[in-house]
């Protein structure tokens, strides 16, 4: 822990006067559901950049004008799934005043590394930790709110690239969607990997191969089992390449959503400097992402996008 101390001691932000673009919601008496999503961190006990990227955007929460409903992500929390790498995240993120909830996820990052058994213990560790109460015993839950469905997914099995979901996972993730068509209530799944052939893929991930960057050989079955649904969200990361021509895409019915990297330089992008992060505002007739530079303080508006529900 000596060396966490040090490297934290080390990763203080640069200084910046208090934004005056801080973090507020555009109408804070409609909005159902707030989160802010961070992705892609690769926190690492080694590169005190990466923590001092995070500290400044924790300074940007807690400098917020609305407390959130939720801060959670887009997948590779960490470089190699260490326990050291999580407890410096747990430091980072201890006493947050402006969140309500924090809800983790885990990428190819966070368990290629580790025995399968292994990430699913420190996964629940995590969530224990952040969010008390969340224990799942596995790497994909559901958060309940009156809003929308929340549902997060991971793989079922230590994986290096890609992702596998069982099929307990997939049924999961079928009756939830049903259940929010039934209640006419918008569906947000998180999952670190894209589908195959969106947002550039696989060129956006430097390569020809067809299945690169993306959740692998699951992804047509993925797709068509959220493209049954009304009013899917799936929410990605994996890319690291910010907000571009490419971050939103509609893949039949399925509003594809592909988040920037917080942690590390982001690629086919003016907005290429590490601490990239997106607001979701959820209301009763449509949601709206608002991208946001939380190391400079300010929203990216050029970037913003709104859906209106069916």
């Amino acid at each position: 822990m000596a060396n966490l101390d040090k490297l934290f001691a080390a990763a203080a932000p640069a200084p910046r006067p208090k934004t005056e673009d801080s973090i507020r919601l555009k109408d804070p008496g409609n909005c159902r559901f707030s989160v802010l999503f961070w992705s892609d961190m690769h926190l690492s006990d080694t590169f005190a950049d990466r923590c001092a990227v995070l500290r400044a955007c924790r300074r940007d929460i807690d400098e917020a004008e609305t407390r959130l409903d939720a801060l959670s992500f887009g997948g590779d929390l960490t470089d190699f799934g260490k326990k050291s790498e999580r407890a410096l995240l747990r430091r980072i993120l201890e006493d947050l005043p402006n969140v309500a909830h924090v809800l983790p996820v885990y990428g190819n990052h966070d368990i290629r590394f580790r025995r399968f058994a292994s990430t699913v213990a420190g996964f629940d560790d995590l969530c224990k930790a952040l969010e008390p109460g969340l224990s799942p015993g596995k790497l994909w839950y559901s958060f309940d709110n009156d809003a929308c469905r929340f549902l997060v997914m991971g793989s079922d099995r230590t994986k290096f690239e890609e992702s596998f979901m069982s099929d307990a996972q997939l049924n999961w993730l079928e009756e939830n969607l049903a259940a929010a068509d039934r209640l006419r209530l918008p569906s947000f799944v998180i999952q670190h990997q894209p589908l195959q052939h969106t947002h550039n893929l696989p060129y956006s991930w430097d390569t020809p191969v067809p299945d690169a960057g993306s959740v692998g050989a699951q992804s047509e079955r993925l797709r068509k089992l959220l493209g049954r649904h009304e009013n899917v969200f799936y929410v990605t990361g994996h890319l690291h390449r910010g907000f571009n021509v490419n971050t939103y895409e509609e893949v039949g019915r399925v509003h594809c959503v592909c988040l920037p990297s917080t942690g590390l330089i982001n690629k086919d992008s003016l907005y290429g400097d590490p601490g990239l992060t997106v607001l979701l505002e959820v209301y009763a007739d449509r949601a709206v992402f608002r991208p946001r530079d939380s190391v400079r303080g300010a929203f990216i508006p050029e970037y913003e996008k709104t859906y209106l529900f069916t």
